[in-house]
């Protein structure tokens, strides 16, 4: 019998609840002004503050994404040791195999290898210091666009002793493009490469570094005159997406494992230009959150408002013998429906901006330089965190800030309320 008239009550409790609900739904769309400022309040707060997350993700991975394909890469593959040490003797060995299976992944768009060495470069009477790179100019063009990179001369043909040459390392050199240039390096084997190369071309590779000593030639000259065949000390890893980085990460970690080589991601590589990126996230995280705090205090603003200029409403109904406990749950029952349509909007409202956005970007005019990357426009992005951050924020507010207008309304006085109001 007990057991009975619980379940009896549950199911009345149920039925008034949703009577409740039910009120409260008219009650939204009775005042269709007011319903509509309060709804038309969440979803511009709900809009706003989504933009500001998408533009912050999408402007850094834009940043890190334009600084990591200029030369640096994704991911990058070595030898066990050699990032802590970088040594000649650390290299890949047969790295064409290692390419192809990394290439296997249909988001790895490029797969580029390099050849390092330090050498001693002259042309005429001056010399100076240089870092040799070997590339293949054909896999690199798609890898970090090279050619783009080049400001005087041209890249390579199909002639052979050709060099490319940093544009602070061409000036020091007070070289010119057709000059031969005697290089001379240390060989695997212990003795002393040297050749003659002709200047081709001047590279402003975006890096004052690789600008002073840098000087590019095709790996299979690198690796004849260093009596290095078939060899290369890393693989640059370009791939699709650089959001999806840490899942890429993995699944070619996976596939390498076993084969003494190591994969580093681009943050590990360049561990100054990280944590520039990361001081730089944290002070716009910083300025997000002031923007939604100004999203709740609009949020605030917009449902305090509509609650207490109805006051004499409530007098009215707790005159009719309304209990408190109903007044109150009934302004709660109104700020969750309002809330729920209200980031429903804004989703659609700020997923459409956001897109727009990712696609075409904001041009900033001249823009301006970071780690000698220059950034000329915003970019945004379209993830999950665009949508759930601001749907918490706004769903809380809105239900937090309705809960002492329903205090208030639940106490209200009907004497005092209908006299004055």
């Amino acid at each position: 019998m007990n057991t009975i008239l619980t379940i009896l009550e549950a199911i009345f409790k149920y039925i008034i609840r949703l009577q409740e609900v039910k009120i409260a739904f008219r009650n939204v769309l009775r005042q269709r002004r007011r319903s509509l400022l309060t709804i038309g309040s969440i979803i511009a707060g709900f809009a706003f503050g989504s933009m500001s997350i998408g533009w912050r993700m999408g402007s850094f991975n834009y940043l890190i994404d334009r600084f990591t394909r200029a030369y640096l890469g994704h991911m990058q593959v070595h030898a066990e040791g050699y990032v802590e040490d970088p040594g000649m003797y650390k290299y890949i060995e047969n790295y064409s195999e290692t390419i192809d299976e990394i290439e296997e992944f249909t988001f790895v768009e490029a797969c580029a290898p390099r050849l390092n060495a330090a050498g001693l470069a002259s042309v005429g009477e001056k010399s100076d210091a240089v870092q040799l790179i070997g590339i293949d100019s054909q896999v690199e063009e798609k890898a970090t666009n090279f050619s783009a990179k080049i400001d005087l001369g041209r890249t390579f043909s199909e002639k052979k002793n050709e060099v490319i040459l940093g544009k602070g390392l061409i000036d020091a050199l007070e070289a010119k493009i057709g000059d031969e240039l005697v290089l001379v390096v240390q060989a695997a084997d212990g003795s002393m490469g040297n050749d003659l190369y002709e200047i081709v071309g001047s590279i402003d590779a975006g890096n004052e570094s690789m600008n002073r000593m840098g000087m590019y030639m095709e790996i299979s000259e690198a690796q004849e005159i260093m009596v290095m065949p078939n060899s290369a000390h890393e693989l640059i890893i370009i791939v699709d997406q650089i959001k999806k980085l840490s899942n890429y990460y993995n699944k070619i970690d996976d596939r390498l494992a076993g084969q003494h080589l190591e994969l580093h991601t681009w943050d590990e590589i360049n561990v100054n230009f990280a944590r520039m990126i990361e001081a730089k996230e944290d002070a716009q995280g910083i300025m997000q959150l002031v923007i939604m705090l100004i999203v709740a205090v609009g949020v605030l603003n917009t449902i305090l408002m509509s609650v207490l200029e109805r006051t004499r409403e409530f007098g009215v109904l707790k005159a009719l013998g309304t209990r408190p406990a109903s007044i109150f749950r009934l302004i709660l029952d109104e700020a969750f429906i309002m809330s729920v349509i209200g980031i429903l909007g804004g989703i659609v409202v700020g997923t459409f901006f956001n897109l727009i956005i990712s696609k075409e970007g904001i041009p900033l005019g001249t823009g301006f330089d970071i780690g000698g990357i220059v950034v000329d426009r915003l970019k945004s992005e379209v993830n999950l965190k665009t949508i759930i951050d601001p749907g918490i924020l706004v769903f809380f507010t809105a239900i937090i800030v309705s809960i002492f207008p329903a205090i208030r309304a639940a106490k209200t006085d009907p004497a005092k309320t209908m006299r004055f109001h």
